[in-house]
Protein backbone atom coordinates (compact mmCIF):
# COMPACT_ATOMS: atom_id res chain seq x y z
CA UNK A 1 0.00 0.00 0.00
CA UNK A 2 1.48 3.27 -1.00
CA UNK A 3 2.21 5.68 1.66
CA UNK A 4 -0.08 8.50 0.32
CA UNK A 5 -3.06 7.51 2.06
CA UNK A 6 -1.42 6.57 5.19
CA UNK A 7 -0.42 10.55 5.07
CA UNK A 8 -3.93 11.42 4.01
CA UNK A 9 -5.63 9.70 7.12
CA UNK A 10 -2.48 11.08 9.89
CA UNK A 11 -3.29 14.71 8.36
CA UNK A 12 -7.27 14.22 8.69
CA UNK A 13 -7.08 12.97 11.93
CA UNK A 14 -4.51 15.41 13.57
CA UNK A 15 -5.85 17.97 15.70
CA UNK A 16 -4.67 20.47 13.18
CA UNK A 17 -1.44 20.84 10.65
CA UNK A 18 0.28 24.04 9.13
CA UNK A 19 3.23 24.02 6.56
CA UNK A 20 6.64 25.22 7.96
CA UNK A 21 7.75 28.75 6.73
CA UNK A 22 9.97 27.26 4.10
CA UNK A 23 7.34 25.27 2.46
CA UNK A 24 9.35 22.10 2.88
CA UNK A 25 7.96 20.31 5.67
CA UNK A 26 4.68 20.09 8.42
CA UNK A 27 3.76 20.80 11.38
CA UNK A 28 1.86 18.18 13.16
CA UNK A 29 -0.41 20.03 17.08
CA UNK A 30 -1.09 17.40 19.29
CA UNK A 31 -2.61 17.66 22.93
CA UNK A 32 -1.18 15.32 25.83
CA UNK A 33 -2.11 15.49 29.19
CA UNK A 34 -3.48 19.14 28.92
CA UNK A 35 -0.80 20.27 26.72
CA UNK A 36 -0.63 21.83 23.09
CA UNK A 37 2.09 20.72 21.60
CA UNK A 38 3.35 21.49 17.68
CA UNK A 39 6.09 18.82 16.15
CA UNK A 40 7.81 18.97 12.37
CA UNK A 41 7.47 16.48 10.12
CA UNK A 42 9.96 15.63 8.00
CA UNK A 43 11.49 12.31 6.77
CA UNK A 44 8.07 10.56 7.63
CA UNK A 45 8.13 10.74 11.43
CA UNK A 46 7.72 13.98 13.62
CA UNK A 47 10.61 15.62 15.13
CA UNK A 48 11.08 17.22 18.70
CA UNK A 49 7.91 18.87 20.20
CA UNK A 50 7.23 22.14 21.11
CA UNK A 51 5.13 23.78 23.63
CA UNK A 52 2.53 26.03 22.75
CA UNK A 53 0.18 26.32 25.16
CA UNK A 54 -0.72 24.52 28.46
CA UNK A 55 -3.97 23.56 30.94
CA UNK A 56 -5.66 23.11 27.55
CA UNK A 57 -9.41 20.89 27.09
CA UNK A 58 -8.24 17.07 27.19
CA UNK A 59 -9.17 16.19 23.65
CA UNK A 60 -9.22 19.97 22.35
CA UNK A 61 -9.93 20.76 18.82
CA UNK A 62 -7.23 22.70 17.18
CA UNK A 63 -7.08 25.29 13.83
CA UNK A 64 -3.36 26.48 13.15
CA UNK A 65 -3.37 29.39 10.77
CA UNK A 66 -0.72 31.44 9.02
CA UNK A 67 -1.65 34.96 8.67
CA UNK A 68 0.00 36.84 5.63
CA UNK A 69 1.55 39.83 7.46
CA UNK A 70 3.06 43.49 6.28
CA UNK A 71 6.67 41.95 6.94
CA UNK A 72 6.64 38.67 7.98
CA UNK A 73 3.56 35.70 8.18
CA UNK A 74 1.96 35.43 11.75
CA UNK A 75 1.12 32.00 13.10
CA UNK A 76 -1.64 31.38 15.23
CA UNK A 77 -3.66 28.65 17.00
CA UNK A 78 -6.81 28.41 18.27
CA UNK A 79 -8.10 26.05 20.98
CA UNK A 80 -9.92 25.26 23.78
CA UNK A 81 -8.84 25.93 27.66
CA UNK A 82 -10.05 23.56 30.49
CA UNK A 83 -12.76 25.98 30.79
CA UNK A 84 -14.06 25.55 27.34
CA UNK A 85 -12.93 28.84 26.45
CA UNK A 86 -11.75 29.85 23.52
CA UNK A 87 -8.18 31.03 23.71
CA UNK A 88 -5.46 31.79 20.38
CA UNK A 89 -1.53 31.71 21.04
CA UNK A 90 0.90 33.48 18.56
CA UNK A 91 4.11 32.60 17.48
CA UNK A 92 6.91 35.07 18.41
CA UNK A 93 10.05 34.90 16.16
CA UNK A 94 12.17 36.61 18.28
CA UNK A 95 11.29 35.00 21.25
CA UNK A 96 11.16 31.79 19.42
CA UNK A 97 7.73 31.34 21.73
CA UNK A 98 4.29 30.87 21.71
CA UNK A 99 2.28 33.43 23.30
CA UNK A 100 -1.35 34.21 24.41
CA UNK A 101 -3.25 36.39 22.16
CA UNK A 102 -6.84 38.34 22.45
CA UNK A 103 -8.80 38.69 20.63
CA UNK A 104 -9.20 42.12 20.05
CA UNK A 105 -12.25 44.10 19.12
CA UNK A 106 -14.73 41.35 20.55
CA UNK A 107 -15.97 40.48 23.97
CA UNK A 108 -14.56 37.26 25.73
CA UNK A 109 -14.92 34.37 26.74
CA UNK A 110 -16.83 33.57 23.37
CA UNK A 111 -19.62 30.91 23.90
CA UNK A 112 -18.47 27.89 21.94
CA UNK A 113 -20.40 24.49 22.55
CA UNK A 114 -18.43 21.97 24.63
CA UNK A 115 -17.62 19.37 21.74
CA UNK A 116 -17.05 22.62 19.11
CA UNK A 117 -14.73 21.82 16.33
CA UNK A 118 -12.46 24.96 14.72
CA UNK A 119 -12.19 25.50 11.03
CA UNK A 120 -11.18 28.65 9.16
CA UNK A 121 -8.60 30.33 6.41
CA UNK A 122 -6.64 33.43 6.29
CA UNK A 123 -6.64 35.24 2.63
CA UNK A 124 -4.88 38.66 2.34
CA UNK A 125 -7.97 40.29 2.68
CA UNK A 126 -8.71 38.72 6.21
CA UNK A 127 -8.88 35.76 8.60
CA UNK A 128 -12.14 34.00 9.34
CA UNK A 129 -12.93 31.36 12.00
CA UNK A 130 -15.72 28.73 12.44
CA UNK A 131 -16.96 27.64 15.96
CA UNK A 132 -20.36 26.19 17.27
CA UNK A 133 -22.44 27.96 19.57
CA UNK A 134 -23.78 26.62 22.87
CA UNK A 135 -27.32 26.34 20.55
CA UNK A 136 -25.67 24.30 17.64
CA UNK A 137 -25.20 27.58 14.88
CA UNK A 138 -22.29 27.40 12.93
CA UNK A 139 -20.92 30.96 14.05
CA UNK A 140 -18.24 32.81 12.05
CA UNK A 141 -15.52 35.35 13.80
CA UNK A 142 -13.25 37.45 11.09
CA UNK A 143 -10.16 39.16 11.62
CA UNK A 144 -8.68 42.43 9.60
CA UNK A 145 -5.84 45.12 10.54
CA UNK A 146 -5.64 43.04 13.77
CA UNK A 147 -8.85 43.24 15.16
CA UNK A 148 -11.53 40.59 15.69
CA UNK A 149 -15.38 40.78 14.82
CA UNK A 150 -18.12 38.17 15.44
CA UNK A 151 -21.85 37.83 14.30
CA UNK A 152 -22.02 36.30 10.89
CA UNK A 153 -24.16 32.81 11.25
CA UNK A 154 -23.34 29.84 8.86
CA UNK A 155 -27.53 29.33 7.75
CA UNK A 156 -27.38 25.10 8.36
CA UNK A 157 -28.53 22.78 10.87
CA UNK A 158 -25.66 20.92 12.06
CA UNK A 159 -25.09 17.95 14.62
CA UNK A 160 -23.51 18.40 18.11
CA UNK A 161 -20.11 18.51 17.51
CA UNK A 162 -20.10 18.53 14.11
CA UNK A 163 -16.82 18.03 12.69
CA UNK A 164 -16.51 21.05 9.81
CA UNK A 165 -14.47 22.39 7.11
CA UNK A 166 -13.78 26.18 5.68
CA UNK A 167 -12.62 26.64 2.57
CA UNK A 168 -11.77 30.12 0.34
CA UNK A 169 -11.76 30.84 -2.41
CA UNK A 170 -12.12 33.95 -5.47
CA UNK A 171 -15.37 34.54 -5.83
CA UNK A 172 -17.20 32.01 -2.55
CA UNK A 173 -16.89 30.68 0.98
CA UNK A 174 -17.37 26.96 1.44
CA UNK A 175 -18.50 25.52 4.46
CA UNK A 176 -18.48 21.49 5.24
CA UNK A 177 -20.93 20.06 7.88
CA UNK A 178 -22.16 16.70 9.35
CA UNK A 179 -26.10 17.62 9.32
CA UNK A 180 -28.20 16.42 12.37
CA UNK A 181 -29.33 13.26 9.26
CA UNK A 182 -26.04 12.54 9.68
CA UNK A 183 -25.18 13.16 5.69
CA UNK A 184 -22.00 16.25 4.99
CA UNK A 185 -23.66 19.50 3.80
CA UNK A 186 -22.59 21.94 2.15
CA UNK A 187 -22.97 25.54 2.37
CA UNK A 188 -21.42 28.16 0.12
CA UNK A 189 -21.78 31.59 0.59
CA UNK A 190 -21.77 34.54 -2.67
CA UNK A 191 -18.80 36.83 -1.44
CA UNK A 192 -20.62 39.60 -3.99
CA UNK A 193 -24.11 39.09 -2.42
CA UNK A 194 -23.43 37.70 1.02
CA UNK A 195 -26.01 34.91 0.35
CA UNK A 196 -25.61 31.60 1.22
CA UNK A 197 -26.87 28.15 -0.50
CA UNK A 198 -27.14 24.60 1.53
CA UNK A 199 -27.10 21.27 -0.45
CA UNK A 200 -26.17 17.88 0.33
CA UNK A 201 -22.95 15.76 -0.81
CA UNK A 202 -24.24 12.92 -3.04
CA UNK A 203 -24.18 9.87 -1.16
CA UNK A 204 -22.78 10.93 1.83
CA UNK A 205 -24.95 9.35 3.86
CA UNK A 206 -23.64 7.17 6.96
CA UNK A 207 -24.98 4.45 9.63
CA UNK A 208 -22.23 5.40 12.37
CA UNK A 209 -21.39 9.16 12.86
CA UNK A 210 -19.37 10.64 10.71
CA UNK A 211 -15.44 11.88 13.38
CA UNK A 212 -13.65 13.51 10.41
CA UNK A 213 -13.52 14.32 6.95
CA UNK A 214 -11.49 16.53 4.69
CA UNK A 215 -12.88 18.01 1.74
CA UNK A 216 -10.41 18.55 -1.22
CA UNK A 217 -10.84 20.77 -4.01
CA UNK A 218 -10.45 19.09 -7.20
CA UNK A 219 -10.62 22.39 -9.50
CA UNK A 220 -11.06 26.12 -9.53
CA UNK A 221 -14.36 25.90 -10.16
CA UNK A 222 -15.74 24.55 -6.92
CA UNK A 223 -15.94 20.77 -7.05
CA UNK A 224 -14.27 18.42 -4.02
CA UNK A 225 -13.52 14.86 -3.18
CA UNK A 226 -14.75 14.12 0.03
CA UNK A 227 -12.58 11.52 2.24
CA UNK A 228 -14.67 10.72 5.33
CA UNK A 229 -14.26 8.73 8.74
CA UNK A 230 -17.15 6.95 9.96
CA UNK A 231 -16.54 4.45 12.59
CA UNK A 232 -13.40 2.86 12.01
CA UNK A 233 -14.11 2.98 7.91
CA UNK A 234 -12.62 5.38 5.68
CA UNK A 235 -14.36 6.52 2.66
CA UNK A 236 -13.71 8.45 -0.70
CA UNK A 237 -17.12 10.43 -2.51
CA UNK A 238 -15.34 11.68 -5.66
CA UNK A 239 -16.65 14.94 -7.15
CA UNK A 240 -19.21 13.07 -9.38
CA UNK A 241 -20.78 11.08 -6.01
CA UNK A 242 -18.97 7.47 -6.83
CA UNK A 243 -18.25 6.21 -3.24
CA UNK A 244 -14.91 4.22 -2.87
CA UNK A 245 -14.69 2.30 0.70
CA UNK A 246 -10.87 2.43 1.34
CA UNK A 247 -10.41 0.02 4.54
CA UNK A 248 -10.34 0.39 8.35
CA UNK A 249 -8.77 3.03 10.34
CA UNK A 250 -6.52 1.03 13.58
CA UNK A 251 -4.95 3.23 15.57
CA UNK A 252 -4.04 5.79 13.17
CA UNK A 253 -2.97 4.02 10.22
CA UNK A 254 -5.18 2.93 7.35
CA UNK A 255 -5.74 -1.15 6.70
CA UNK A 256 -6.74 -0.97 3.28
CA UNK A 257 -8.85 -2.84 1.31
CA UNK A 258 -7.30 -4.93 -1.65
CA UNK A 259 -5.00 -2.75 -3.93
CA UNK A 260 -7.48 -3.00 -7.21
CA UNK A 261 -10.02 -1.33 -4.78
CA UNK A 262 -7.56 1.25 -4.16
CA UNK A 263 -5.71 1.59 -7.13
CA UNK A 264 -8.14 4.46 -8.40
CA UNK A 265 -7.84 6.50 -5.59
CA UNK A 266 -4.46 6.23 -5.02
CA UNK A 267 -3.60 7.72 -8.48
CA UNK A 268 -5.73 10.76 -7.90
CA UNK A 269 -4.30 11.08 -4.82
CA UNK A 270 -0.54 11.42 -6.51
CA UNK A 271 -2.58 13.09 -9.33
CA UNK A 272 -4.71 16.04 -7.91
CA UNK A 273 -3.93 15.87 -4.50
CA UNK A 274 0.03 16.68 -4.37
CA UNK A 275 -0.37 20.28 -2.06
CA UNK A 276 -0.95 21.15 1.37
CA UNK A 277 -4.51 22.41 0.85
CA UNK A 278 -4.67 24.81 4.09
CA UNK A 279 -3.03 25.58 7.09
CA UNK A 280 -5.45 23.14 9.68
CA UNK A 281 -7.22 20.47 9.00
CA UNK A 282 -10.52 21.37 7.64
CA UNK A 283 -8.74 24.95 7.24
CA UNK A 284 -7.92 25.40 2.99
CA UNK A 285 -7.26 28.05 0.78
CA UNK A 286 -8.57 27.83 -2.79
CA UNK A 287 -7.60 30.19 -5.63
CA UNK A 288 -8.25 30.53 -9.14
CA UNK A 289 -4.61 29.35 -10.76
CA UNK A 290 -5.11 26.28 -8.40
CA UNK A 291 -4.61 25.01 -5.17
CA UNK A 292 -2.08 26.67 -3.07
CA UNK A 293 -1.51 27.67 0.23
CA UNK A 294 1.21 31.19 -0.38
CA UNK A 295 4.22 31.88 -1.94
CA UNK A 296 6.88 29.20 -2.45
CA UNK A 297 7.21 25.61 -2.97
CA UNK A 298 4.24 23.58 -2.31
CA UNK A 299 4.10 20.65 0.27
CA UNK A 300 2.00 17.37 -0.12
CA UNK A 301 -0.93 16.96 1.22
CA UNK A 302 -0.87 13.08 1.35
CA UNK A 303 2.51 12.01 -0.43
CA UNK A 304 6.52 12.64 -0.44
CA UNK A 305 8.74 12.48 2.62
CA UNK A 306 6.44 13.87 4.91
Amino acid sequence: MSTALQHLVRNMLALAIAPSPDRQALYIVEEDEGSLTQALVKGGEPGVREEIAEDVKPGTPALYLVVDGKEEEERLVLFLDESNELYCCRYNSESYEWEEWEFEGISTPLAVHPETRLSGFSNPNETKVVYQTPTLELQMMSMRNGRWMTGETVPVEAQAGTPHATVDSPDQIHVFYVRKDNQIGHAVQQYATGDWKDTVIQNSAFDKRISHFLAVPVDAQGSFDMYAAAGDRLVHIDANGKRQELGTIKEGRLIPSTGDECAPCVTWVFTFASFLIGFSFGSQHLQSSGVVQGPGPSVPLVGGEF
